[in-house]
Order: structure tokens, then sequence, then C-alpha cells
């Protein structure tokens, strides 16, 4: 609602107490301010977006997540284990699983998915992590802790991709980095190669 002013005929509003006049001329360097302003939020955005993925799959799995007989009850998909992948869980087994005391400082990211495991992971969900974190649940290792990236091996032969916890590899890294594992695992000196 606008009232007369008692000075000669400006408008005010009951709100803000400033009448039209007294609002101050935007400069120039205005447009500049509020266009480096916008490259800051786009910036934070696209930087705190995977983080912010991360809280949603964490708020959603606050405690444990909840496997159905070692498998997951939501959407995945299942492939089967070569002898290379079954090699790499193995060495994983030997150093990592049976070391937790000594081990548990290293990133837990270890697997990775064959080319064309990686390309059907694309083709469903638009874009595949570079390395995931393994449970082998057929031998009872159900505490599973990480939520995001996950390999599932169900059986001997088999493992799946629970595919709504699947995040971005730059996701997955900074959380490992947040709870202040080294990326650098000795058991897999290779994984550092791209």
């Amino acid at each position: 609602m606008q009232l007369a002013s008692p000075e000669a005929g400006r408008l005010t509003t009951r709100s803000s107490g400033r009448t039209r006049a007294s609002r101050p001329v935007q400069s120039t360097g205005r447009a500049t301010r509020r266009a480096a302003e916008r490259a800051r939020w786009a910036y934070m955005t696209k930087s705190l977006l995977p983080i912010a993925l991360l809280l949603v799959v964490g708020v959603t799995h606050a405690d444990a997540l909840r496997l159905e007989n070692g498998r997951y009850p939501g959407p995945v998909m299942t492939f089967n284990l070569t002898e290379a992948q079954k090699k790499v869980l193995d060495r994983y087994r030997d150093c990592q699983v049976e070391h937790p005391n000594t081990m548990n400082v290293y990133t837990p990211f270890i697997f990775r998915l064959t080319a064309s495991q990686a390309k059907a992971l694309v083709a469903k969900k638009g874009f595949s992590p570079r390395v995931f974190a393994v449970y082998e649940t057929y031998r009872k290792f159900d505490d599973v802790d990480r939520h995001w990236n996950l390999v599932l091996r169900f059986s001997e032969e088999e493992f799946e991709v629970p595919l709504d916890l699947v995040v971005p590899s730059s996701a997955a890294r900074a959380v490992d980095e947040a709870h202040g594992r080294d990326a650098f695992n000795p058991c897999f000196p290779e994984l550092l190669a791209p």
C-alpha cells in the first residue's frame, strides 16, 4: 500500500520507508559484481554437487545397507566375474580384509569393471565410476558401510552393482578423502594409473 509522503509528492512504502527517489543509482561495476557472484555460485554448485549426492545417499541408508540374502533389494545390474576380476578380489581379501587394523587407512575402491561391463553401466546409468568397493556377501560379508559405488559379489561367479548407489568417481573420492583414507593402496599400486 502506498501512502502520500509529506515531502513534495514523493511516494513511499510502509515496509521500507525509502522513497523511490532515494534509491541508489546502479553503478557500472554492479553488473561485473553480479557476474562474479554468478560464476562463484556456479563453481560452488558444481563442486558441492557430488558431496550433496553422497549426503542424500547417506541419509537414505543411514544405518546399514539393507540386503536380502546378500542381494540388494533395489535395481541392480548383474555381471559375471572374469578370471582377472576374481584374482583382484582374492588379492583384496588377502591383503586388506584379513588385516583391517593396518589396511583400513587405505582406499577400499579397488575393483574395476571390464570395458563391456562399464559400457553396459553407462547405457543404463549415463556414466560409470572408475573403481568400486567390493563386498563378498556370499562369504557373509554383509556389514556394508559404504553406500556408493558398490559391487556385491553374491556368488562365486557373479556380482551386482546397485544402480541407485552409483555416483560419479569424483564424489566417491571426495568422501574417501573426507574420511581420511589414502588414495594409494599398497595392495593395488596400479590403481593410481589412469
